[in-house]
C-alpha cells in the first residue's frame, strides 16, 4: 500500500534480506522497504519482523473490510478477494467465519 492510501501492486525483486521467513513474506517486506510503503501480510512472525524494521505491515482481512466499508471495492470484488484469500492463506475455520461475520456488520 502506498503512503497516500492507494493500493498498488509492485513488481517483486530478489530480496537480499535474511529474515527467517518464507520467500513470499521476505519479498513482501523487502518490497515495502524499497518502495517506502506499507505491505499486506497476515503471518504473525512476518508482521512482527516488519514492525521491528519500521515497516507498516497491515492485515489482509482488515484491509479488505476497510476497503469495502469505504466503498473502495464493491461487495462482489470483496467476495472475489475473499475467496482467493481463503484459497491461498492458511486460515483457521474461526478466521474464515470471523471475517465473513464482520463483513455482514460492515455492509
Amino acid at each position: 500500500m502506498e503512503n497516500d492510501g492507494e493500493i498498488k501492486i509492485h513488481d517483486i525483486t530478489q530480496s537480499t534480506l535474511r529474515l527467517g521467513l518464507g520467500p513470499g513474506e521476505t519479498a513482501t517486506i523487502q518490497n515495502a522497504i524499497d518502495n517506502n510503503c506499507a505491505c499486506l501480510i497476515d503471518e504473525k512472525k512476518g508482521s512482527r519482523i516488519a514492525y521491528n524494521l519500521n515497516v507498516d505491515a497491515r492485515n489482509i482481512s482488515i484491509t479488505m473490510l476497510e476497503a469495502l466499508k469505504m466503498n473502495i471495492i464493491t461487495d462482489s470484488e470483496f467476495d472475489d478477494f475473499y475467496a482467493r484469500w481463503v484459497k491461498y492463506a492458511l486460515l483457521s475455520p474461526e478466521d474464515i467465519y470471523f471475517v465473513k461475520a464482520v463483513k455482514e456488520l460492515v455492509k
